[in-house]
């Protein structure tokens, strides 16, 4: 099953991001399972705090 998070995820490929820095959240668990399911392409970057 493919969600709108994996179709953005292939969006940011193809205009060549392949590292993206984020702190998790409630928010955006959907893109974290799509960072998942792409399997480090574009990678995630996990923050240490928001600051």
């Amino acid at each position: 099953m493919t969600l709108v998070a994996d179709y953005a995820l292939q969006r940011l490929r193809e205009w060549g991001v392949h590292r993206i820095y984020g702190y998790p959240g409630d928010g955006i668990n959907g893109l974290l399972g799509a960072f998942d399911r792409a399997a480090g392409d574009p990678e995630f970057i996990q923050v240490r705090h928001e600051e």
